[in-house]
């Protein structure tokens, strides 16, 4: 069933549909920063809210630890799934986008360099954001 107002499955329909490799994913064991990538419409979304609430229930050193913090890359993105996660039975979970992770972030621009603006979007900046999570 496709959600008139997302325009994407609801997560109830989701859950009946997680690929194998997906489900991989959802119950690895607990190795610090996982990231979720993939093409529009992959399930990414789907795959990272069932791995949060995956966490917070089979692992009870994440809540003695401070919980699971959600990080994403809007804030309209982030008020779907602080919808969402109630539903999967999880109220716990933080989030915030990268520009919330750190101070300097309040006062970021848009970056103009090409090469500058590809590097913060690959995969490399992971490492940026395990230092800043652990900071956090």
């Amino acid at each position: 069933m496709v959600s008139a107002i997302t325009g994407t499955f609801t997560q109830g329909d989701i859950i009946a549909t997680i690929q194998g490799e997906q489900d991989q994913i959802i119950r690895s064991p607990l190795a610090g920063v996982l990231l979720v990538q993939g093409g529009p419409g992959t399930g990414k979304t789907a795959v990272a809210l069932h791995r949060a609430a995956y966490l917070l229930y089979s692992d009870s050193r994440i809540i003695q630890g401070g919980g699971v913090l959600f990080v994403g890359p809007t804030e309209g993105y982030l008020a779907y799934v602080d919808d969402v996660l109630p539903s999967l039975g999880e109220d716990s979970v933080q989030v915030c986008t990268l520009r919330e992770l750190v101070v300097e972030g309040a006062t970021a621009s848009v970056e103009a360099d090409p090469a500058v603006a590809e590097l913060k979007s690959s995969t490399e900046v992971l490492k940026g954001v395990e230092a800043a999570v652990a900071y956090y």
